[in-house]
Formats: structure tokens, C-alpha cells, sequence
């Protein structure tokens, strides 16, 4: 008898073991920042030997407040590349951001200053930065602008979601002469398009092949900025009373 009850608590005490898992991990997974999209919300477009900028986009963020973002977008950069990196609408007090340029296309981040009231609160919407690019292919020439490897960071620093915000692509086509101007804000004799040349149709499905970094890559960008984000926290809980 006493070998029986020594089984059924070996057996009940295993059957629980799944459930008490999924308890300490399930809250986890579900506190991971994420957004209901991000990427590129329009089609672009310029003409050779000018700049344009596109802004990228985050629609009502959650499970935040975020402090951080890093993302990829890949491009053919035979046809346009990235020249230079803003602040957008809704991250105009954060860092300055920081991006790096590859073959595949350019790997990007930005993070908060530090202050809790800068940091982007649940239902955020709106562009996180604006990239210029330089439009070096030729007129009629087309490429996809695909984002992946999407991080949404929080408040703490710790938690972090991992492509959980839908990633939203264009394309970016170069212009064959200029009478396809569709803005009067162009003019011929500037060196810039401050803006981009938007088409109402939808975002097409992502194409290109996947991005590749240098080995070691990817983990040493998100750490860094793992470590800034850290950092400001510190900061700012030293600076409490």
C-alpha cells in the first residue's frame, strides 16, 4: 500500500510539473513588448542622384512602456542606401540613432534618453525614424524594403520582444523623367525630395532573401543596446529619492 501512494504522488507531482512550466513561463512571453505593426507603411519613390526619406512607423504599441528598438531593413543597394538616420514624431527626445551599413541593407537602433515620460507608452503610434536614402540605381529600377529582425525592449530592460510586431514592407522605385512629379514640393535643381513619393497601393509581400550578418553580429548590436538601456535605468533609480 505504501508503494502504491509513494507512485501516485511520483505521478501526480510529474503531472504537474508541465503545468507549473508554462505558469512561470506564459507570463513571460505574454509581458513581451509588441505593437500591432511596424515597417514602412507606403511605396517610395525618386529620381537618381537625390535623397529621399522614408519614415518607419509603429502602430498602438503594448505590453511596454518601450525604451528601445532595433530593426533590419533590407534592400538591393545597387538601387538606393542609406545615407543618414533621424529621430521621428514620437521619438524626437530619444538618442540620436545609430545604424550600420551592409550589403543585405542596414541594421538600425534607437533608445530612450532615460527619462520614464520620454519612453513610448501603451497605444503608441507613429514614425520611430525617418531613413534618407541616397537613389544611385537607374530610372525604372525597383527594390523591396523588407524589415525583420524586429526588438521591442521595455522599461526594465529585461524583457524583450522578438519580432512579435507584424513587419509592414514597400517598394522603392526610381523615376524615369521628371515629368512623373507628383508633388510641387520637388524641384529640379535640389539635390533632395524631402519627401517620399507615396502610392496608394498596399505594401507587397517581403521578397528578399533573409539578412545576413558578420558572425556574432546581431548579439553584439542587441547587447549594446541592451547594456545603454540598462544603463539609463541605473541612472534614473539612482536619481530617485
Amino acid at each position: 500500500m505504501e508503494r502504491v501512494n509513494k507512485l501516485l504522488t511520483v505521478g501526480l507531482t510529474l503531472s504537474l510539473v508541465p503545468a507549473i512550466l508554462v505558469g512561470m513561463f506564459v507570463p513571460f512571453a505574454l509581458a513581451q513588448p509588441t505593437a500591432d505593426s511596424f515597417g514602412v507603411e507606403h511605396h517610395a519613390s525618386g529620381y537618381k542622384n537625390t535623397t529621399v526619406s522614408v519614415p518607419v512607423t509603429i502602430v498602438n504599441t503594448q505590453n511596454g512602456p518601450i525604451t528601445c528598438i532595433i530593426f533590419d531593413i533590407s534592400y538591393d543597394n545597387s538601387v538606393i542606401s542609406v545615407v543618414d538616420v533621424k529621430e521621428g514624431t514620437i521619438t524626437n527626445s530619444w538618442n540620436t540613432p545609430a545604424y550600420c551599413n551592409f550589403e543585405w541593407g542596414t541594421k538600425l537602433s534607437i533608445a530612450y534618453t532615460g527619462e520614464d515620460e520620454t519612453a513610448l507608452q501603451n497605444g503608441s503610434s507613429g514614425s520611430i525614424m525617418v531613413l534618407k536614402f541616397r537613389v544611385v540605381g537607374e530610372a525604372g529600377e525597383k527594390t523591396d524594403m523588407s524589415l525583420n529582425n524586429i526588438q521591442l525592449s521595455d522599461l526594465s530592460g529585461e524583457n524583450v520582444g522578438f519580432d512579435t510586431a507584424p513587419a509592414k514592407n514597400a517598394t522603392f522605385t526610381v523615376l524615369t523623367n521628371l515629368t512623373q512629379i507628383p508633388s510641387s514640393t520637388y524641384s529640379p535643381s535640389s539635390a533632395e525630395s524631402p519627401l517620399p513619393i507615396l502610392s496608394p497601393s498596399s505594401a507587397p509581400t517581403a521578397t528578399s532573401a533573409a539578412t545576413q550578418s558578420p558572425p556574432g553580429f546581431n548579439a553584439i548590436f542587441a547587447i549594446v543596446c541592451s547594456l545603454a538601456v540598462a544603463y539609463l535605468v541605473m541612472r534614473r533609480r539612482k536619481a530617485q529619492p
